[in-house]
């Protein structure tokens, strides 16, 4: 089923969805690659009551797609009989459940801002800042660019 949409090594190379840890990440090459398959508009948009027969078949390759990068522990709780073909519900039920605001999102974004040092490794540093950048844009989050630069500099 969704071999005619992605080959298995497309498949290998998107992460798996393990929860708040790498959600960010997750969203944006999960959207990058339903951009590219031309599957972005189906779990995007709502579908409607009765969707056409194209619309119908765009919605169950996503769900495949979606459902097989979904780690084991997180996929009962997230792929249920009513979104399992249908990869708007999924996506939404995904998105709404890891990318709302939540003070406990927001404590873990803010502590992992608050213990990022850099260990004389920049590489690392810079991954670790763009990491929490990333997971507080996923919360909507904003950050200040003269915050960002002011905690860049009293980290060094």
């Amino acid at each position: 089923m969704a071999s005619s949409i992605a080959t298995k090594e497309e498949l290998a190379c998107l992460l798996t969805l393990q929860g708040d840890t790498n959600y960010a990440l997750w969203f944006l090459r999960m959207r990058t690659f339903m951009k590219n398959k031309d599957l972005w508009g189906a779990i995007n948009v709502e579908p409607g009551a009765n969707p056409a027969r194209t619309l119908k078949k765009q919605l169950n390759d996503a769900a495949a797609v979606i459902s097989m990068k979904i780690c084991d522990r997180l996929y009962p709780s997230l792929v249920t009989k009513e979104n399992k073909d249908n990869g708007f519900l999924l996506w939404r039920k995904i998105t709404t459940q890891y990318s709302r605001y939540t003070a406990h999102r927001f404590t873990r974004c803010t502590t992992a801002w608050d213990n990022l040092w850099f260990n004389g490794h920049m590489l690392d540093f810079l991954d670790g800042l763009d990491r929490c950048l990333t997971n507080f844009a996923a919360i909507g989050e904003a950050r200040n660019s003269r915050d960002i630069c002011g905690h860049i500099v009293a980290k060094l």
